[in-house]
């Protein structure tokens, strides 16, 4: 495996950003880069337009499609991309999210560095036009090492800190050696950090933009 990592995005009915998701993914300058899409049965044409965003890209060979028998709901969608995902590190992209070119690279320099079980960037908020709305989760570039880091670092940043699932690149055993999954349909975000934050050794926090977070309506 490597330092390989996989890029989770769980889709479901985001039919007008889900090809922007997916080239943003694609398009990412580290090289041992592989996708995951989970299909949680959308009733739009959101898999369509995956399936040609990837053959028009050239991409077959990256991207792995997971299809669920039924809708199953966000957590779900995350827990099927934890069980699949056979690389050193894992990355969640919501599918009307967008990732910088560089996400991956920043992240995993930091990784590499520090050792982190997760390491942390920047992310920008953006409304449903993508107009810019704010900054958030803007860290300093520093690493805390003691048991439950993530506990440690939800307290140093808060309310600053953001404690959803993406915007964050993860030791994928850090969820296998302690059998993290989410468990919430809903508040899943919150319940994978509180987990991951509470095992979690090191975690390592970068400036740098990493993650175009779109506030829209109709998202949990």
């Amino acid at each position: 495996m490597g330092n390989d990592v996989t890029i989770a995005i769980p889709v479901w009915n985001v039919e007008p950003y889900v090809a922007a998701a997916v080239e943003s993914a694609l398009s990412q300058t580290y090289p041992d880069t592989r996708i995951l899409i989970v299909d949680d049965r959308g009733t739009d044409r959101s898999m369509e337009i995956v399936e040609k965003t990837i053959e028009e890209h050239h991409a077959e060979d990256r991207v792995q499609i997971i299809r669920h028998p039924e809708n199953k709901g966000l957590g779900e969608a995350r827990n099927t991309a934890i069980y699949n995902t056979d690389t050193d590190y894992l990355y969640f992209l919501d599918s009307d999210d967008m990732m910088q070119p560089d996400a991956i690279e920043q992240l995993m320099a930091a990784a590499q560095k520090t050792g982190a079980d997760i390491t942390v960037g920047g992310t920008h908020v953006y409304n449903e036009d993508m107009t810019m709305r704010s900054v958030y989760a803007e860290m300093p570039r520093m690493a805390i090492t003691t048991p439950h880091a993530g506990i440690y670092l939800t307290a140093y940043a808060a309310p600053r800190f953001n404690t959803e699932a993406w915007g964050k690149l993860y030791k994928t055993s850090l969820f296998n050696d302690n059998n993290i999954r989410p468990l919430h349909p809903i508040l899943e975000d919150v319940m994978l950090w509180m987990q991951t934050a509470y095992y979690a050794d090191t975690v390592a926090t970068i400036p740098d933009f990493v993650h175009q977070y779109r506030r829209r309506k109709g998202s949990i």
